[in-house]
This record gives C-alpha cells, sequence and structure tokens, in this order.
C-alpha cells in the first residue's frame, strides 16, 4: 500500500509540474469584457447564449473580432512579465463563425519586445479552420483551431498582440478568439528526470506482485 501511494504521489508530481501559470489576465474572456487587455477597432466580448455569439472554446465568454458589417480592424494586446533569456509557449484557440460556408480567415499574432528598440520576438500569421453550419445564431457552432508558438523573452516586460486580417467585412463571417495563454515552457530534460526517478518504483512494484 505504502509503494502504491509513493507511486501516485510520484506520479502527480509529474502531472503537476506540467501545470504552469498563465502569465496573461483573463486570458479567456471569463470576466465577461476585456479587463487586462487594450482593444482598438471592432472587438467585443459576449456570452455563448448570446444571439450571433458563437459558442466560446473555453467557459462562457470568447471574442468576436469583426462582427457585422465593420471594418476588418481589431487589435487586441496585453503587456506581461516576463524572465530574460526564458523561452515561453504562447497558445490560443482561433476561429470563425460564418453563416455562408466555406469560409476561412485570418489573424495576426505577434509577441513584441522594447528591449534595445521594439522588435518582434513572434510574427506569426495563423488561418481558421474551413467554417461550420452554426445551426443558428444562438449556440451557433464555431470552427476553432488550437495554435502554439514558442519565443524567448529578452526584457522584463513583453506586449502580446493579436490583429484581424479578415478579408470579408460581411457581417456573416466573424473572427472568434478565445483560450490565450502564455505560460514558461515545459522542459523535456526536467521531465525526463523525474520519470527516470519514478521508474525504480514501477519496477519494485512489479516484482512485488511477481514475488505474491
Amino acid at each position: 500500500m505504502v509503494k502504491r501511494s509513493l507511486l501516485f504521489i510520484g506520479l502527480s508530481t509529474i502531472l503537476a509540474s506540467g501545470l504552469q501559470a498563465n502569465n496573461l489576465i483573463n486570458g479567456s474572456f471569463q470576466t465577461g469584457d476585456f479587463t487586462g487587455w487594450a482593444v482598438s477597432g471592432s472587438a467585443v466580448v459576449c456570452a455563448g447564449g448570446d444571439p450571433f455569439c458563437g459558442v466560446p472554446f473555453d467557459g462562457t465568454f470568447s471574442a468576436t473580432l469583426n462582427g457585422g458589417d465593420v471594418s476588418p480592424d481589431a487589435v487586441v494586446s496585453q503587456t506581461f512579465a516576463t524572465t530574460p533569456g526564458t523561452v515561453y509557449l504562447l497558445t490560443f484557440a482561433y476561429g470563425i463563425m460564418d453563416f455562408v460556408g466555406g469560409a476561412t480567415q485570418q489573424l495576426r499574432a505577434e509577441v513584441i519586445s522594447s528591449a534595445g528598440g521594439v522588435h518582434d520576438l513572434l510574427d506569426q500569421t495563423v488561418s481558421s479552420p474551413l467554417s461550420v453550419d452554426p445551426g443558428g445564431a444562438f449556440n451557433a457552432a464555431v470552427s476553432y483551431g488550437l495554435y502554439s508558438f514558442t519565443f524567448t523573452a529578452d526584457d522584463t516586460t513583453t506586449t502580446l498582440q493579436f490583429s484581424d486580417l479578415a478579408s470579408n467585412p460581411s457581417g456573416s463571417i466573424d473572427g472568434k478568439l478565445d483560450a490565450v495563454s502564455i505560460e514558461v515552457a515545459p522542459e523535456p530534460s526536467s521531465l525526463l528526470l523525474m520519470l527516470t526517478g519514478i521508474a525504480p518504483l514501477v519496477y519494485r512494484r512489479k516484482r512485488s506482485s511477481f514475488k505474491k
């Protein structure tokens, strides 16, 4: 029983070590607004049950970019603390809610540093998956893709910025952003060391089973 407990504790420690704190405030917009973010252009936060909002990727709320017949000019950004030389992992969900069908749009993701002059640590443009039938204005289905990129910080503060690059300003195609996270990237070597430490426990458990 003791050996089983040790094995459980060891595996729990491994799993917990992979859970990093999100460096961003309100990354999934669950405050129901853009708390923690700077916003310009056409961008709103809405609940999944609201008409023409679309189902969120995470939680109750999500951000809508280019909602309605307006110019696709949304810029959403947040400045956060970083440690120079540390590798970070950016993840986010992006998709579109489309009442036409088979459409796709683009979003630009930048990680910007001001150390030694403003420059990009990351500059990636992603394309949403092809849209799906929303099934109606309420709780409309959204075709999300989950994207992840790494970058190395070179200053104590860094800015994440999303820019809507939608090519179709029609109100029938709305960009959706959700589940934004920046965490310290896990180190494979650390995980391997922990697994190596647990291996003898697993081996001893098997040996004791055979003796019985």
